[in-house]
């Protein structure tokens, strides 16, 4: 019974986890058409936070074959990069400001953790 509950919730995250990635495919050619389209470039930065939280409070990694949180670090890596681009573009965006400091906090968490960051 245990297992199978564990496995339930590994599905759930894995599915959760993959909604999350065409999410941010879908704001990524958004963006590609216009590049200055400031809520596109927060909503892929909040994609991919969101998959990098999921990932970094699961075994996802470690079930996929990667060590030390490395699926999470590109994530939060990418959204940091998002939510950079937005603020570039919209200064005055505190939300913006705000996830760009959760993602900075998390990639020298994991930093400290395994010397991954890039």
């Amino acid at each position: 019974c245990l297992q199978a509950s564990i496995a339930s919730r590994q599905r759930r995250i894995e599915d959760a986890a993959r909604l999350f990635e065409r999410a941010s495919a879908l704001y990524q050619r958004v963006i590609e058409l216009q590049p200055r389209d400031k809520l596109s470039h927060f909503n892929l930065g909040l994609a991919l936070y969101s998959k990098a939280q999921l990932l970094s409070h699961s075994s996802l990694d470690k079930a996929a074959g990667l060590s030390d949180g490395a699926s999470a670090l590109t994530c939060y890596t990418r959204a940091a990069d998002a939510f950079e681009e937005c603020v570039r573009l919209e200064p005055s965006n505190r939300r913006a400001s705000t996830y760009l400091s959760l993602c900075e906090e998390a990639l020298d968490q994991i930093e400290s953790r395994s010397g991954l960051r890039p």
